[in-house]
């Protein structure tokens, strides 16, 4: 009896020693890698296996949905690839269909609402990572930077054409006669001849611009996403569609796993009332036969 123990200790261990061994070597898997289909299979296994729990198995599928985004994340972050999108649509569906399916259990309006929380987060995940892929982030912020820079000039001087003038009379003025004073006697007007030979001069006036005057800059050129970079957001867009439209379906789900649940409380508390009338009416009649 003893052997037949051993024997079957190590026959149980040899059974999943290779199950858990491809477990752990397929863990960190990714789309595109040999052992990845593999890691789905053992999951779609373990399913099966805690499937007369549904509360089990469908927080097991959740999970599952949040392990395709972080696979989807590392692709995306590492080689800029939208496979993982692929397998995350698929399993957002596939969980979506197993809760709506639970229609047996007691927490599936939980269950749904648990589903929403958990599509909104993985929502917000991927729209960091389009911003991250095609620049968006960075292109919103560099265009603030620039666009707020300013250059104060404060009260500096400025160069004029006026200026270069400023010290040069004209070059064809007379100089007034050395017996002849510059301006004309008290009472008299000024001749023609005077004001025309005498030198004109041009202040040597700087301009100013006020101390509160800037000068803003002008915006730096960003480049434009590239086309591998536009397909993937195109996909990442499209996975948040596919999620916008789960989430519409658990809501439904939710909905009317809550209205069942109403009704049937309120069925309940009328059979319950039921029953109680007919025990009550039942005891009256008996009082009315004992008291004859």
């Amino acid at each position: 009896m003893k052997k037949i123990s051993e024997y079957f200790s190590w026959f149980v261990l040899l059974v999943f020693a290779g199950p858990t061994f491809m477990i752990i070597i397929s863990w960190n898997s990714v789309p595109g890698d040999p052992l990845y289909k593999t890691k789905l299979y053992l999951e779609q296994t373990l399913v099966l296996l805690v499937s007369p729990s549904r509360d089990t198995a469908t927080s097991l599928q959740m999970k599952y949905t949040e392990r395709r985004l972080e696979e989807a994340k590392t692709l995306l972050s590492r080689d800029q690839s939208s496979e993982g999108l692929a397998y995350l649509q698929d399993q957002i569906v596939s969980t979506g269909t197993f809760i709506a399916s639970s229609k047996t259990s007691a927490d599936q309006s939980v269950q749904a609402a648990k589903y929403i929380e958990t599509l909104q987060k993985v929502s917000k995940e991927l729209e960091v990572q389009n911003r991250t892929i095609t620049g968006t982030s960075s292109t919103n912020l560099l265009t603030a930077n620039t666009s707020n820079q300013q250059i104060n000039i404060g009260t500096q001087p400025i160069s004029s054409p006026q200026q270069a003038v400023s010290n040069t009379s004209l070059s064809n003025a007379t100089p007034l006669p050395q017996n002849q004073s510059a301006l004309p006697s008290v009472g008299t007007a000024p001749s023609s001849t005077a004001l025309a030979n005498k030198p004109v001069v041009i202040q040597n006036t700087p301009l100013a611009v006020p101390t509160n005057s800037v000068i803003a800059a002008k915006p730096a050129s960003v480049p434009s996403p590239t086309v591998s970079q536009v397909i993937v957001s195109h996909e990442i867009q499209a996975t948040q569609e596919k999620i916008k439209e789960t989430i519409k379906e658990m809501e439904k789900v939710k909905k009317d796993s809550e209205d069942n649940k109403s009704r049937n409380t309120k069925e309940r508390d009328k059979q319950q009332k039921e029953e109680q009338k007919k025990s009550e009416d039942e005891s009256r009649r008996i009082n009315e036969k004992v008291s004859m």
